[in-house]
């Protein structure tokens, strides 16, 4: 296996340069955009070490067929981007690659479960700035920001999610399941239609996220008096579905509700090209003209 190139925290922020591709034989149209990120190392352990070939890996993933990352011999990532890159576009691209992509899967609290509302209590009496609740060192419970047009409103009293709001609008999931089902055992994403023909993600796991995944909704069936639980399906903290487990589910799921095919789009490529070693941001966007 080639050895891993390896660039310690201490030579400074690994910085990404994402630029046009104007070599001669590249065999695309040269782009005109240079947008430069570096790595986060704020949010990062002090002992960390950068591995970048990690990162182009994942940055490669996500540029579908609109350019190719490599490492450069100073340690910065360089993306060429092929072709006339318009505004809209552009957008989409810088999208996909600052997302994390980190999905995880959890129950949401539910006030119908005795079992729930101690967790709510102590949830609601969170300050609105404050989102996780913590017992000693386990997280048991986190709002997180939902779309209103995805989930409905914060003040709707037929759902059967506790929400709240808090300068944005935020539902509450638990977090204590101890099976950790994350994006780490998907096989692969599609973009499918539902019953009704409306975009819909479709998601696939392997031998052990199947395994994990029957072990979380099979212990959340329906009560025999016909109580339902809800799964969260989160990408970056966000909830994006909150669908009834009315059996259990093993090897493959789908996340429905969804605002659009352009956002069914952007959860596929990053689904598919899982999420990011370390978190980026971006330091400068400009023309190559310039």
């Amino acid at each position: 296996m080639a050895e891993e190139r390896m660039f310690d925290r201490w030579m400074g922020p690994v910085a990404i340069a994402v630029f046009c591709c104007v070599l001669s034989g590249c065999g695309h149209e040269p782009a005109s955009i240079i947008l430069e990120y570096e790595v986060d190392l704020d949010t990062m352990p002090s002992e960390l070490v950068v591995d970048t070939d990690r990162l182009v890996a994942a940055i490669n993933a996500r540029l579908l067929e609109s350019g190719t990352a490599t490492v450069s011999k100073n340690g910065f990532v360089e993306v060429a981007l092929f072709g006339e890159i318009d505004q809209s576009e552009l957008k989409k691209i810088e999208r996909r690659i600052d997302a994390m992509g980190v999905l995880e899967f959890h129950i949401m609290a539910s006030r119908v479960f005795s079992k729930h509302r101690g967790y709510i209590e102590q949830a609601e009496q969170l300050p609105l700035e404050e989102n996780e609740l913590w017992q000693g060192d386990v997280k048991v419970a986190e709002w997180v920001p939902f779309s209103v047009e995805e989930l409905g409103a914060v003040d709707d009293v037929d759902s059967p999610l506790v929400k709240r709001l808090a300068g944005v609008p935020q539902a509450l999931v638990l977090t204590n399941d101890g099976l950790d089902v994350t994006g780490d055992y998907l096989r692969f994403a599609r973009a499918e239609s539902d019953e009704r023909g409306s975009p819909q993600v479709s998601f696939f796991f392997d031998d052990l996220g199947a395994f994990k995944f029957g072990q979380l909704t099979g212990l959340h069936i329906p009560t025999p008096s016909g109580q339902v639980y809800q799964i969260g399906i989160l990408l970056d903290k966000r909830l994006l579905s909150a669908p009834s487990i009315q059996n259990k589910i093993t090897s493959q799921g789908r996340i429905t509700g969804l605002n659009g095919t352009e956002e069914v789009d952007f959860i596929v490529a990053i689904l598919n090209s899982g999420s990011l070693p370390y978190p980026i941001r971006q330091v400068s966007r400009k023309s190559v003209a310039e």
